[in-house]
């Protein structure tokens, strides 16, 4: 089914029927603190291999997407459930505008609860395409994510230096756990050092850490430590794939001359 051809209400109707009948299912990136795995990110595929993100665009009802992301976090919910605890910390993607939906907490509980019976700490990175809410819905934001650290989950600014994640006001005003940098200021690393130089002054201000993503080869990885950062991500250090793929590439890589 190609959901691009219908009309918008129809497409979201389409791609509802698609969640309902299983065809989106997660995938897990690991991400590494340059000597071996902790941490891995949660990513949405579709079994009929359509762009996900441009698909879901088609959900612009808040409910609706809402209602999307509970049942795929329920699906990562009980993927983890079925195995021993393998990582530190998952980190999920969620809008800013989703955070202000009153369905926000009960759509995460699942994924938290089965995080906290892990003992693996959750992570909730904040995407780069939406703006930011301002106002009485800023406060509201921040109201949430103080619930969500009263419950042990970390804050994350996804893709830093892209999009609507840019900028110190940003940082003073969500106060991150962690930054994660955007892929393309690792691949244009020789444009941008003074992005660098501003990055390691705004960690140490505010006692951010860093991760890096977009390493694809041994020297985007020393690069990457050389500037302070903690946590790295990128095809060199393992692709996505389901949880057993997870454990097995973390064993191949750092077993290796």
């Amino acid at each position: 089914m190609n959901t691009n051809m219908l009309p918008e209400n129809l497409q979201a109707e389409a791609l509802i029927e698609e969640v309902n009948q299983g065809l989106f299912y997660p995938v897990f990136q690991p991400i590494t603190n340059g000597n071996g795995t902790v941490g891995a990110e949660v990513l949405l595929r579709w079994k009929r291999g359509h762009d996900v993100e441009a698909s879901i665009r088609c959900l612009l009802d808040s409910d609706k997407i809402a209602w999307f992301t509970q049942k795929f976090l329920l699906r990562v919910s009980e993927e983890l459930l079925s195995r021993e605890k393998m990582i530190d910390f998952l980190t999920i993607n969620i809008s800013p505008g989703h955070v202000l939906s009153f369905t926000f907490l009960r759509d995460i509980y699942p994924i938290w609860q089965a995080c906290n019976k892990l003992d693996v700490t959750l992570w909730i990175e904040l995407t780069e395409n939406e703006q930011y809410p301002v106002g009485i819905n800023e406060k509201r934001m921040m109201s949430q994510f103080g619930v969500c650290r009263g419950l042990g989950i970390k804050i994350a600014i996804d893709d830093y230096g892209s999009g609507y994640n840019t900028g110190e006001a940003l940082i003073r005003v969500v106060k991150p756990n962690i930054v994660k940098i955007d892929r393309s200021l690792m691949r244009n690393r020789s444009d941008n050092s003074t992005f660098w130089e501003r990055l390691r002054f705004l960690a140490r201000k505010y006692q951010i850490e860093l991760l890096s993503e977009g390493i694809e080869s041994h020297e985007d990885l020393r690069f990457a430590k050389s500037q302070g950062i903690a946590y790295f991500q990128g095809y060199h250090l393992g692709k996505p794939g389901s949880l057993n793929q997870l454990s097995k590439q973390d064993i191949a890589y750092y077993s290796s001359p």
